[in-house]
């Protein structure tokens, strides 16, 4: 993706920057969550509380 020059990759940012990409919903699919889960924890914990029951575990 080509995320504008303002981006400040994190996952909050991430999102603020898909969302101005289009005026439709978004969605962030995530097929290995329990890998994310288990392995990178840190990054699985920036997912805001709300999009990680969308995560496949």
């Amino acid at each position: 993706m080509n995320f504008p020059d303002y981006y400040g990759e994190n996952m909050n940012a991430r999102i603020n920057c898909v969302d101005e990409m289009t005026d439709k919903p978004t969605l962030l699919k995530i097929d290995n969550g329990k890998y994310l889960k288990e392995n990178v924890l840190k990054l699985f914990n920036a997912i805001p509380d709300g999009m990680r029951s969308f995560c496949k575990l």
